[in-house]
């Protein structure tokens, strides 16, 4: 269970613009899921969040777990399972995305998973769960292009 796109570079993200990250899963008989995707509320703001369904399809979301946004408690909830007939999924892929906006520099600001559970068709726990948390770099943006010249040439005003 893992933040995409995030390990082992993080990937850079500029103060007022919008950054996506994909959590992704990898798992067998897969049919379920509940997890919290956690970040520092000073550094980053969630602005959106949904569900990935290209590798499990979320047929039904509790209330309160629709990719809701706490933008004071740094979270977003994820909640969702498939319904019978459709088959548990096994392998690995994307199960949701959240588009944060960085608000404050950071060398690394950590975008984790919390409370992650997953379960099979049955509604039996699927065990042991890793979570690995991802990473974001927050950069300035000043709005200059910097051109240097190769060595030995002069670089003429346009």
């Amino acid at each position: 269970f893992e933040i995409s796109g995030a390990v082992p570079e993080p990937p850079e993200g500029m103060m007022g613009r919008d950054i996506t990250v994909t959590i992704v899963v990898t798992a067998s008989n897969l049919y379920g899921y509940e997890f919290v995707v956690t970040f520092d509320p000073d550094v980053l703001e969630a602005v959106d969040a949904g569900f990935r369904d290209d590798f499990l399809n979320p047929e039904y979301t509790p209330p309160g777990w629709r990719g809701t946004i706490d933008n004071v408690a740094g979270t977003v909830r994820f909640a969702a399972t498939q319904q019978n007939p459709t088959s548990p999924a096994s392998g690995s892929g994307p199960l949701a995305w959240v588009q944060f906006r960085g608000k404050a520099l950071s060398p690394s600001t950590e975008v984790g998973l919390a409370g992650v559970k997953l379960a099979d068709l049955d509604g039996m726990p699927i065990e042991p769960v890793e979570a690995h948390p991802g990473y974001i770099t927050v950069v300035s943006y000043a709005g200059l292009e910097v051109r240097v010249p190769p060595p030995g040439s002069i670089m003429e005003a346009e």
